[in-house]
């Protein structure tokens, strides 16, 4: 499964950066306050390129950067926003004392994590999955697998991002 743990989910295909973002920006019209979104992928698909996208989606207007080196960057849009990197992070002990516990239980924010399955077992159950990954033989094609749990959102999110003429709702190949 692509959307692991999941009740359903959610498949397009980017073409680009800038689609990418722009599904941010679609995905970002339902998340409230206290939603964590884990973002999945390997290096360089598009993790920052999506969280930048549901950042300004959420009303900031300002620059987007990776957290790669100060582990959060903190925005204010209609919601506070945190962005977490965990790529440096090797065990999951490194998070204790740091209030990463905090960012995964928001009761005032949206919290967005690139690389999630370094501290996978931090997250809480309902969080929203979004897997990027490259399509074989298209150079700036990605498939983005969005799951979560709960029929309304999926309801308002797949209206959502069918308004967005050039998102093919496509099924990548099965992996194995």
């Amino acid at each position: 499964m692509y959307a692991e743990g999941s009740t359903w989910q959610i498949i397009l295909r980017s073409r680009s950066a800038r689609d990418t973002e722009a599904i941010g920006e679609r995905l970002a019209e339902v998340l409230q306050a206290g939603d964590v979104v884990a973002l999945h992928g390997p290096l360089g698909v598009g993790k920052t390129c999506m969280a930048r996208g549901i950042v300004r989606g959420l009303g900031f207007a300002g620059y987007v950067t990776s957290p790669s080196f100060t582990m959060v960057n903190e925005y204010q849009g209609r919601l506070k926003i945190y962005h977490v990197d965990l790529y440096r992070v090797r065990d999951v002990r490194e998070l204790e004392g740091l209030g990463f516990t905090e960012l995964m239980w928001p009761e005032d924010a949206v919290t967005l994590v690139e690389w999630p399955e370094r501290a996978q077992e931090m997250f809480p159950p309902q969080a929203l999955t979004v897997r990027l990954d490259w399509v074989e033989g298209a150079s700036q094609d990605r498939w983005i697998i969005i799951g979560g749990h709960g029929a309304d959102q999926r309801e308002v999110l797949r209206r959502r991002l069918k308004e967005i003429c050039w998102c093919s709702p496509l099924t990548p190949p099965d992996p194995t």
